[in-house]
């Protein structure tokens, strides 16, 4: 994994966002020449399924997550920046035999660990989309001891259960099983978006001959609403999306609507048993986690339905708040990029951080 601090030196130039960077030799962290960072304002942005890093800085100034804190950014094993490993190369079907259970056992709290040694605070401030809720999580709830690192928690489309999604991930749940035994048979188990099959579909370069289309197939996963993005941003957006993801952990979702369960990946009852010294998957309890958590949800979304929302929302004993967003149209994809992202649901987002700041003070 990766993180980086305040921006990203890689891919496209983004429009409108102007920032000095360097790139230490050492282990590739992007860090910004700002030496007046406000100590307890760190906050720590994590991407969603098949995002990036990139996800917080592609979009205008006047539209992005933007208020003078000291932020990192996290990156998830799987995408471009994140391929490095010890003991394999990412062209190895074993680097791929990942879900969101590593990056929860391993990532996000090496990441963590890392942005409090960087920065010297004791706690951070946590702000994640999609999968990177799913993620905290699951690692507050398998490794409690880290929830004394956090301050304060905010949700945007918060992923624990997926039985309401309406994604055609669900689709796919029903063959799950059938299409792990396939992979595993031909070795073929690789990132999901990035084969070459896969990059034929989603590469603008290649097959798009307008940004609509490409649009489209992005949000059919995750929620159907093209006129709320800024069209002046899909080029950047498609340049940077999708950043790849392991087929694992897409299956490990769609294990999550068949049992209904926040759970473990499940191997199967024999593997299971080497696994877990159980034959089914244990489950992430959320209800042990004591960090305060302050959800944003929103109607039109594939991937957070309405009925897996109030049922976390019952769950954490220390949410503070749950907010709809506001706009009927609101999709998975608009808390990055929707062109009222910043009036429907940063502004409460910036007014949350500063009270949670202050109490933490």
């Amino acid at each position: 994994m990766k993180v980086n601090q305040q921006g990203n030196a890689f891919g496209p130039e983004v429009p409108g966002k102007v920032e000095n960077k360097w790139r230490s030799e050492d282990n590739g962290e992007i860090h910004t020449q700002d030496t007046s960072l406000i100590r307890n304002k760190v906050v720590f942005l994590q991407h969603g399924l098949m995002g990036s890093s990139d996800n917080w800085n592609t979009n205008t100034e006047e539209d992005s997550l933007d208020a003078g804190y000291d932020v990192w950014m996290g990156n998830f094993r799987g995408n471009i920046y994140s391929r490095k490993h010890m003991n394999f190369t990412h062209n190895d079907p074993h680097f791929w035999r990942f879900s969101y259970d590593e990056m929860a056992h391993y990532d996000l709290p090496a990441m963590l660990d890392y942005v409090i040694l960087q920065t010297g605070v004791e706690k951070l401030h946590y702000l994640g989309h999609s999968m990177g809720t799913t993620v905290f999580f699951a690692l507050m709830s398998s490794q409690p001891e880290y929830q004394q690192k956090i301050a304060s928690m905010i949700a945007l489309a918060p992923v624990a259960t997926v039985t309401s999604i309406s994604s055609p991930i669900k689709y796919l749940a029903p063959l799950v099983n059938e299409l792990q035994f396939v992979l595993r048979l031909f070795g073929n188990d690789q990132d999901l978006m990035t084969n070459r099959l896969l990059i034929s579909l989603w590469d603008p370069y290649r097959v798009c001959r307008s940004h609509t289309f490409c649009e489209n197939l992005q949000f059919i996963i995750t929620g159907f609403d093209p006129s709320r993005a800024d069209q002046g941003m899909v080029p950047i957006i498609l340049s940077h999306n999708p950043a790849g993801a392991s087929t694992q952990t897409l299956f490990h979702f769609a294990q999550g609507f068949n049992s209904g369960r926040f759970q473990n990946f499940d191997w199967g009852k024999k593997k299971n048993l080497l696994h877990y010294g159980q034959i089914e998957p244990p489950e992430y309890d959320v209800t042990k986690i004591k960090v305060p958590i302050t959800m944003f949800w929103a109607n039109n979304d594939w991937l957070a339905g309405e009925k897996d929302v109030h049922h976390l929302e019952k769950q954490l004993p220390h949410l503070q708040a749950c907010y709809k967003v506001p706009n009927p149209m609101f999709s998975h994809l608009d808390f990055l990029w929707a062109t009222d992202a910043r009036s429907l649901v940063y502004e409460k987002v910036f007014e949350v951080l500063d009270i949670a700041v202050k109490k933490y003070q």
